[in-house]
């Protein structure tokens, strides 16, 4: 099995490059009656790039395996690792998520070895830059009472489709239209574990960090552009619902039937932009019931400017801004203490402006990868650029990656570019190397040296690669796509002392993973 991608409508095919050989294997047990190839599952190309899970073979006997994810250039064509053993099901449910409402940021949980045992343990990570880093989650260090959790070494691990297939809890949530807004199950612990407590976990800043506000397992639903949240616990029939209008910070009851049912599901109006939910449920007949419940009332009013906030991502880089993928953005949010609702059609973002690069700008390129998280980008041992035909095309020369690329769609101009996306030119014939700086100098130097314009023109009259044009063109793709300056750049002392970024805690979880 080979994978192709086209970006002209299928008017070409070209085809991916992996910098190892992908080894497909075949699965009869998946169908009596044909085989199924397990090799690529492509899990997000919402983003100028692709991320695809590719089968390793690993599997424990129980339905769970695991893969390595690759993350794509801007083209789809040639991919870098991004993290190993990631885990799925037999039936390809994947425990990858996509952040809906924040660019960049996604959660998925990764088999790792515990090392002196060699058993093997699943952990929660995160990434808020596509792939180019993968770290764990700083748990919270209070309960949904405010105890002391009392766990220094542990994490927060959340469950998802797996969990959702094993244990029956719903899977990790995020909307596109609730900036920052995420809620899943989960544990505080060094691994994820099914035999612990399971707890309801929300975020409001796009995972970066995290709060307990309910203890044990819940049936949750999400309306009003996040700003309403009803919860119900599982597991046995209820007559009520518990909703909360301040992201989970305070709860009321509210009771809905006399008689106890049995809650199938909760779901928001389609949209999530109103305040309207319906429970669905069997009652002691064996009935379908359908309970619609509207909190618009309850709130009272719409929300004024005075009841909204300015709030902006981060991806926890150590400059301390509140960037993410290069950009400053900056959302419109309902204040917590806020009891209003939301316009229907409400803009969330208000502006979205360039920042300096940092490393968290930079992923490995086609050929390089990280052997920790902590490290530098090094080239493969058995990495041959020659796979890709770089001078198949009568070219004279191509660019050699200094090991690192821009994360496609990242838009981050000056700061650390330079270090990160330096490169040679390399002969096509001699195949030696010469630094990009060093075909500056003649350029100058044919000023004062008459002479020297020959060799000027002949260097900068030669054809020039694809590779070449493809390494410059990544060094600048998407600096100016849909930037607006607007100059929105205030945010609530709540919203700050809220989301005060803890950088120097986010130093210490990035070690030894893979």
């Amino acid at each position: 099995m080979e994978m192709r991608v086209s970006t002209d409508g299928g008017d070409t095919w070209n085809h991916a490059h992996f910098p190892v050989e992908i080894k497909v294997k075949r699965d009869l047990a998946l169908a009596e009656l044909e085989t199924t190839e397990l090799g690529y599952q492509i899990l997000d190309a919402s983003e100028g790039s692709v991320f695809i899970n590719v089968d390793n073979d690993n599997a424990d006997g129980k339905g769970l395996h695991t893969g390595n994810l690759y993350t794509s250039d801007s083209s789809g064509t040639s991919y870098s690792l991004s993290l190993t053993d990631n885990l799925y099901l037999q039936s390809l449910r994947n425990d990858f998520h996509k952040v809906a409402s924040i660019v960049g940021t996604y959660i998925t949980n990764q088999l790792v070895i515990e090392e002196g045992t060699y058993m093997q343990e699943f952990r929660t990570v995160i990434t808020f830059n596509k792939g180019g880093e993968w770290r764990p989650i700083i748990a919270p260090t209070v309960d949904s009472d405010g105890a002391d959790v009392g766990c220094d070494e542990c994490y927060l691990q959340l469950h998802n489709y797996v969990s959702q297939a094993t244990m029956g809890l719903q899977p990790i949530f995020s909307l596109e239209n609730a900036a920052g807004l995420v809620i899943a199950h989960g544990t505080i612990g060094r691994y994820l574990s099914t035999n612990a407590q399971t707890s309801l976990f929300l975020s409001r800043d796009g995972g970066f960090t995290w709060t307990m506000i309910l203890d044990g397992a819940y049936t949750f639903a999400v309306a009003d552009h996040g700003g309403l949240l009803v919860a119900i616990p599982v597991g046995k029939k209820q007559n009520s619902i518990l909703f909360s209008w301040d992201m989970g910070r305070s709860w009321e009851s509210f009771q809905f039937t006399d008689v106890p049912i049995t809650i199938v599901r909760v779901l928001a109006k389609p949209g999530f932009q109103t305040r309207v939910f319906n429970i669905w449920g069997n009652d002691a007949g064996g009935h379908w019931t359908i309970t619609t419940l509207d909190f618009t009332e309850y709130l009272g009013r719409p929300c004024l400017d005075a009841d909204y906030t300015s709030w902006s991502p981060s991806d926890g880089r150590i400059s301390n801004q509140r960037c993410v993928l290069g950009h400053k953005r900056v959302y419109k949010r309902r204040k917590n203490t806020a009891k209003c609702f939301n316009d229907v059609d409400y803009e969330l973002e208000t502006s979205n402006t360039s920042c300096p690069c940092t490393k968290e700008d930079f992923e490995c390129d086609y050929g390089y990868f990280r052997p920790n998280i902590d490290q530098h980008c090094v080239e493969y041992a058995s990495f041959n650029m020659s796979t890709v035909a770089p001078c198949s095309n009568g070219e004279e020369e191509y660019v050699q990656s200094s090991g690192y690329r821009r994360v496609p769609g990242d838009s981050c101009s000056g700061g650390v570019e330079n270090q990160y996306i330096s490169s040679m030119l390399v002969s096509c014939e001699s195949d030696k190397s010469t630094p990009l700086a060093a075909i500056v100098v003649p350029v100058v130097l044919a000023i004062l040296a008459v002479a020297l314009v020959a060799v000027v023109a002949y260097v900068y009259n030669r054809k020039k690669n694809y590779w070449r044009a493809r390494y410059l063109a990544l060094a600048q793709q998407d600096h100016d796509d849909d930037i607006q300056h607007t100059g929105l750049d205030s945010e609530s002392d709540e919203d700050s002392e809220d989301d005060e970024l803890e950088v120097a805690d986010l130093a210490d979880p990035s070690k030894d993973m893979h």
